[in-house]
């Protein structure tokens, strides 16, 4: 994953030489908002559990767009994004009783990473439409850990760690379309669905040694979103 990444990034700067004088550059302002239908795996007394339940991730992206040849473009992005997973499972919460507690829910602040391609096509004047694949890597800099239940001896309602990780990584197609408002300015709305996603592991989540899934973040059942977007072309 993270070597396609960089060749991906490596083609966008590479065939920068090539984009043509007449056609658009663009800086892009988005908003993507994820819905998942997620599950994970655990085992108790040597039990294996599956519990189930949704995730919703959002976030606020700046992507730069460059034309590589004609209708075809290359992007690069940064931003942050929210991922929140609404499973119970068993974790390492701080609390003075050792006992063994549940999620309610739990989610991630993350920086995100982009890149990727597409086409751009009129629909009529002053309507376009879009197609794109974009790879994606979440970069986790804080957590946080909402429990069941609490001991009469808890000292805290959630559990905030703030470890520097890969949570993530993931290709997605996005299919939209885009209004122009004027000559520099356009909205747009694209619908997005994973090719392809790898949640990684998180260390709180405890490891019994029945399976290496066992602290795995979440396994995606389906997943769809939908992207908010304002276009600014140069």
């Amino acid at each position: 994953m993270r070597k396609l990444f960089i060749f991906m990034l490596f083609s966008f700067l590479h065939f920068n030489s090539f984009s043509q004088k007449e056609s658009k550059n663009s800086f892009v302002f988005s908003i993507p908002l994820i819905f998942n239908k997620t599950q994970v795996v655990y085992y108790q007394l040597g039990t294996m559990k599956i519990s189930q339940g949704d995730g919703l991730g959002f976030g606020i992206n700046m992507i730069y767009n460059r034309i590589l040849y004609k209708n075809i473009y290359g992007s690069f992005g940064l931003g942050y994004f929210n991922q929140r997973f609404l499973i119970s499972r068993p974790f390492k919460f701080n609390d003075p009783t050792k006992l063994l507690f549940f999620t309610e829910n739990y989610s991630y602040d993350n920086i995100s990473i982009c890149a990727g391609i597409g086409y751009r096509f009129q629909l009529k004047k002053g309507l376009n439409s879009k197609f794109e694949i974009f790879y994606n890597q979440l970069y986790s800099y804080r957590q946080e850990y909402i429990p069941e239940t609490l001991s009469m001896y808890s000292f805290q309602q959630s559990q905030i760690n703030n470890k520097q990780m890969i949570i993530g990584n993931f290709f997605d197609l996005r299919i939209g379309i885009e209004k122009l408002l004027n000559k520099n300015f356009a909205i747009g709305i694209a619908g997005t669905t994973p090719l392809h996603t790898t949640w990684e592991d998180d260390q709180v989540f405890i490891n019994f040694e029945n399976s290496k899934n066992e602290q795995k973040i979440a396994f995606n059942k389906f997943t769809i979103g939908t992207i908010i977007s304002v276009k600014h072309f140069f």
